[in-house]
């Protein structure tokens, strides 16, 4: 299975950052105006990758609630968010029926998809494990890259440059592709997660 189209642009997005941003040498990176630039570069591309995960995951959403809505089927995606809602088991007066229990348990999940700030590690798993995509098959070393990046990034935004450790262009190019390829791998899980569908319920 071929990578998204969404993962395509962001890689596209990515190449024209570098490109405004990123063409003077590495060895150059100390000097205070390319600071600034990998300063913008890391926001930036920041920004693409938290709108990539987002966007993907909400694609997927928007599936599992047109299936639901239209047709009441539950693709596997949906049947993950459903085993990730809490329930009490109720069974009584009060207790919701099974379309009025999907539709909260989808309305619940955009909110977290709406209210995602950030890349790190806690956003990612938020995001995909609840639609399917097993935790042991994320790459842990790929995780540990993406908390850092989103860190540094918090730095680089919410820090003055005074007391900021100066970035280099190549290792920020290094840590960029690592974190790139492990998200094109996150790709082809979120689109796996509705690849098929399952019978009505």
């Amino acid at each position: 299975m071929p990578v998204s189209v969404l993962y395509k642009n962001l890689k596209k997005r990515i190449s024209s950052l570098k490109k405004q941003f990123l063409g003077f040498n590495p060895s150059a990176s100390l000097l205070l105006q390319n600071q600034d630039k990998l300063r913008a570069f890391k926001l930036l591309v920041h920004a693409e990758i938290e709108s990539y995960i987002e966007t993907a995951v909400l694609e997927v959403w928007n599936k599992c609630d047109s299936e639901w809505k239209n047709n009441k089927t539950v693709v596997p995606s949906l049947a993950f968010l459903i085993m990730f809602s809490n329930s009490k088991f109720e069974a009584n007066e009060k207790q919701l029926t099974t379309s009025t229990r999907i539709e909260q348990i989808l309305t619940s999940f955009k909110t977290v998809i709406t209210n995602n700030h950030g890349i790190k590690r806690e956003n990612i798993l938020r995001l995909v494990v609840p639609l399917g995509v097993d935790y042991s098959s994320i790459d842990q070393t790929w995780l540990s890259t993406i908390e850092s990046y989103g860190s540094t990034r918090g730095d680089v935004a919410h820090k003055s440059f005074a007391v900021q450790q100066p970035l280099d262009k190549n290792n920020e190019l290094k840590n960029l592709g690592f974190v790139l390829k492990g998200l094109s791998k996150i790709d082809l899980k979120i689109q796996k997660t509705s690849s098929t569908r399952r019978r009505p319920l």
